[in-house]
């Protein structure tokens, strides 16, 4: 028979697992953010762009020249203050480390050029409901929490912001719809495991849910699936 401790031992395990896929998925999809750099606040261009999620780490997408790409290039000490918004029990998060310059890559979504800065993580601490958390560096950047409802979001999110002609034109090939017909379509939830699509019409609103042959298991092979399910050439 088990012994009780191994049921602890589960139990404390689900709540380590759950507290680092909170902190994950506020990072994926931030509400608000605020970034000191050697103690001096910095401002940042907006949300949710501004920061992402590169397989637990956070990077922070800026100007380049400016002063957080200058404390990429120094490796700065850096705080990122992070509001989640999914959920109203999310909290805040705090990302505590030293900023690290990763490079420069030019959006197709937003037309402008764009520089990477990494915090290499020291400290990770979750605060909900007036508890802090601190979690381990490495749980936070688990493979597994890749998927996370914050990250599900920040992905429907994208595509509704700068895909809304893709949408369409994925509604009419998985349906008898004429193209001209669809005022509009958009994401109205995604999963590991599909894609619901919100269409309007003359005749009204419509739902279009999309399951995929296998569920994903990362962000590369969710990215596919929705390519697959909607339109190839969405990003």
């Amino acid at each position: 028979m088990p012994h009780h401790h191994d049921h602890d031992l589960f139990a404390i395990r689900s709540v380590l697992n759950e507290t680092a896929e909170a902190a994950r998925s506020i990072l994926a999809r931030p509400e608000g953010a605020e970034l000191a750099v050697d103690g001096i606040l910095q401002p940042l261009d907006g949300l949710p762009e501004s920061v992402c999620d590169w397989s637990g780490v956070p990077v922070i997408v800026c100007e380049p020249g400016g002063r957080v790409s200058q404390g990429g290039e120094a490796r700065s000490e850096a705080v990122l203050s992070l509001r989640g918004g999914v959920l109203p029990e999310d909290g805040s998060l705090s990302l505590v480390g030293r900023l690290r310059h990763a490079g420069e890559d030019f959006c197709p979504c937003c037309g402008r050029l764009r520089e990477h800065v990494l915090v290499d993580l020291t400290a990770v601490v979750l605060e909900r409901g007036g508890v802090q958390v601190e979690i381990d560096v490495e749980e936070f950047a688990d493979p597994a929490l890749e998927l996370n409802s914050g990250y599900l979001r920040c992905s429907a999110d994208h595509l509704n912001a700068h895909h809304g002609e893709h949408l369409r034109e994925g509604v009419a090939w998985r349906t008898t719809e004429h193209l001209d017909a669809i005022a509009a379509a958009q994401v109205a939830s995604l999963s590991p495991s599909g894609v619901e699509l919100r269409y309007v019409t003359v005749e009204g609103a419509h739902v279009l849910p999309l399951e995929f042959p296998e569920a994903a298991r990362s962000a590369e092979e969710l990215a596919d699936r929705v390519r697959w399910a909607v339109h190839p050439d969405l990003c």
